[in-house]
């Protein structure tokens, strides 16, 4: 009966342009229809005009934006894609600077499955030093990317105190009432690949950015680490200069009193510069440049 009625509709719709939003004629027929017929997807009339969007046959809605910083703006522009198209949301990291841009668009299979090149207008830096990430999904609007909270003054004399998600082992620090959220992963990899593990844990490695946060960090390891191996951190080099820099941004001065003696000395390892940054335990914890190849233990942050 259902199958009967929904062909009915269907020819009204062909005659009368009614499905022109691509939309299901009744919903609840299709949902009907489906659960006595499993292949009704596969019928090109039911499908395509009577039940086009429980059979998943519309063009997706997708967010459409190109943006480049650590916090990433909003993406709030969609579009519609071409039949058979996913929605994409693709992240690329340079990982010496540290910089991030964000593209959330259409795509096809090809794209999804690492076939074919997502086209990308940002620098022309060389990509064995960008690390990409990419995701795709078939519902609309499923391609969002993540965003960074900013606080926002008001009135209000109260504010609530920032929590540590202490999931997945991740264990709180504090100095001069500020926490922060890390964990120290014992698997050593290379620079890029451990600020990877954090980002798929909602993190990145942790910044050091004032002495008082340092302090509070070399104190806890110093209750808790035993081993002797280098652990990374998120500063590394930025430009030509010897610069080091945050992944927030701020500078890491070459002056700095965190740095071991004779740190930075920038010696050049297996043809490659010591771009990245370690704390060195066997050197009281002081930081020390490595090539960013080395495989080290690493430590995440949360932000609050």
């Amino acid at each position: 009966m259902a199958n009967r009625l929904l062909r009915q509709l269907a020819l009204i719709a062909c005659i009368c342009h009614v499905n022109a939003a691509c939309a299901d004629i009744d919903a609840i027929a299709c949902r009907q229809q489906a659960a006595a017929d499993p292949n009704m997807c596969q019928d090109p009339v039911l499908s395509t005009t009577a039940c086009p969007n429980y059979c998943k046959k519309c063009p997706l809605t997708c967010y459409h934006c190109q943006t480049t910083g650590q916090n990433n703006a909003p993406c709030t522009t969609q579009k519609t894609c071409a039949v058979g198209e996913q929605c994409v949301y693709r992240e690329v990291t340079d990982i010496l600077t540290g910089s991030i841009e964000h593209i959330s668009t259409c795509a096809s299979n090809k794209v999804c499955l690492g076939q074919e090149v997502l086209q990308v207008v940002f620098g022309r830096r060389n990509i064995n030093t960008r690390n990409v990430a990419i995701h795709c999904c078939s519902s609309d609007l499923c391609n969002f990317a993540p965003t960074t909270t900013t606080s926002i003054r008001t009135t209000t004399t109260t504010t609530p105190t920032p929590t540590c998600d202490t999931s997945n082992t991740y264990h709180r620090l504090s100095y001069d009432n500020t926490r922060f959220c890390i964990k120290i992963h014992n698997a050593p990899l290379e620079w890029g690949a451990a600020r990877r593990a954090c980002m798929s844990e909602h993190a990145d490695l942790v910044v050091l950015d004032s002495h008082d946060k340092y302090a509070a960090m070399t104190s806890h390891l110093l209750d808790v680490y035993i081993d002797h191996s280098d652990i990374w951190i998120g500063a590394s080099v930025s430009n030509k200069s010897r610069s080091f820099y945050w992944l927030n941004n701020s500078s890491l001065p070459l002056q700095s009193i965190e740095w071991g003696r004779g740190q930075p000395d920038d010696r050049i390892d297996n043809h490659q510069h010591e771009d990245c940054v370690t704390i060195e335990p066997q050197n009281g914890f002081k930081y020390h440049d490595r090539a960013c190849f080395h495989h080290f233990k690493f430590i995440c942050e949360r932000t609050l």
